[in-house]
C-alpha cells in the first residue's frame, strides 16, 4: 500500500522526465527517451547557485532552530517550570499563522527597524527560523521530558557547571532527538514557498525563484508595472466610453445626413 501511495507517483515523475512530451508511463511510446531535460536544467545559468543557496539557508535555519529550541525547552521545563508554559506558547504561536502573513510581518518589521537585512539572504533566514520554531520546540521538549532531573542534580552535586552538564549529559542524550528535529526542519525549509513571497528579493537566487509563473500567485505582484492585473481587465479599464452629449465624429455626421436625405 505504501509503495502504491508514494512509490508509484515518484516513479511516474522519473519516467516522464526522460521524455519531451507527455508519455504514458511504463508502456511503449512513439517518442524516444532522452536526457535533454536533465541537460537543460543542469546547464541553466543560475540553477546550481539557486540550489546551493536554498540548501545553505535550510541548513542554517535547521541548526539555529535546533540550538535555540534546545535552550528554550530547557528553560521552560527546568529553569522556570512554573512559567514555562508561556515560553512554550510563544514558541508554538507561529504554527497557527499562515506563512504569507509571517512574511508580511517580517517585511514590515525590517522595513521600519534600522537593521539592514532587507533584500538579503538573512531576511529569508529570519523567516525560516520564525516559521519552524514550533517544530523544533516540540522535538526538544519531548526529548528533555524523557531525561530525569536526577542526572543534572547528581552532576551538579559532583561539582559540574551548567556548561559541563549541557555538554556531557544533556547533549549526548538529546542528540538523536535534535538530529531528527534538524532533518525535519531542513526538509521543510528546502521546500518552503509561501513565506518567501513577501520578504523581498534576495541578491542570492533561491530554487523557489525559478518556479513557473502559475505557481505562487504573488509573482507578478512582486515585479511591479501592471502587477497582478489581467490583460483583458486592463484593456477594459483603459478603454474610454464616449460621453453623452459629445459631438460625433465628422464621418458619422456625414453618414447620418446621407441616410436622412434618402429617407426624405
Amino acid at each position: 500500500m505504501f509503495a502504491l501511495a508514494l512509490g508509484l507517483p515518484l516513479l511516474t515523475l522519473v519516467w516522464q522526465s526522460f521524455f519531451r512530451n507527455l508519455a504514458q508511463p511504463f508502456f511503449s511510446s512513439a517518442a524516444q527517451a532522452t536526457l535533454d531535460n536533465y541537460d537543460f536544467i543542469l546547464s541553466y545559468p543560475i540553477f546550481l547557485s539557486a540550489v546551493k543557496t536554498s540548501v545553505l539557508l535550510a541548513a542554517m535555519a535547521a541548526t539555529i532552530v535546533a540550538g535555540l529550541t534546545f535552550v528554550m525547552a530547557w528553560i521552560a521545563q527546568r529553569s522556570l517550570p512554573r512559567y514555562g508554559f508561556i515560553l512554550d506558547a510563544l514558541a508554538f504561536a507561529p504554527i497557527a499563522i499562515p506563512g504569507v502573513i509571517v512574511g508580511a510581518g517580517i517585511l514590515v518589521a525590517y522595513l521600519m527597524l534600522p537593521i539592514p537585512i532587507y533584500n538579503t539572504i538573512w531576511i529569508l533566514l529570519v523567516a525560516y527560523v520564525t516559521l519552524y520554531l514550533p517544530y523544533g520546540m516540540r522535538f526538544a521538549s519531548s526529548g528533555i521530558t524523557q531525561i530525569h532531573r536526577e542526572l543534572e542534580e547528581a552532576a551538579s552535586m559532583s561539582g559540574a557547571g551548567l556548561g559541563q552538564i549541557f555538554r556531557q549529559i544533556m547533549l549526548p542524550l538529546l542528540a538523536p532527538v535534535l538530529l531528527a528535529g534538524w532533518i525535519y526542519v531542513f526538509v521543510l525549509a528546502v521546500r518552503e514557498l509561501g513565506a518567501l513571497d513577501l520578504p523581498g528579493r534576495s541578491r542570492h537566487p533561491c530554487a523557489r525563484d525559478h518556479q513557473p509563473h502559475h505557481v505562487g500567485g504573488g509573482r507578478q505582484l512582486r515585479r511591479g508595472g501592471g502587477a497582478g492585473r489581467h490583460p483583458d481587465r486592463s484593456a477594459r479599464h483603459h478603454r474610454r466610453r464616449p460621453a453623452r452629449g459629445r459631438t460625433a465624429h465628422p464621418t458619422a455626421r456625414t453618414s447620418a445626413a446621407v441616410v436622412t436625405r434618402r429617407r426624405s
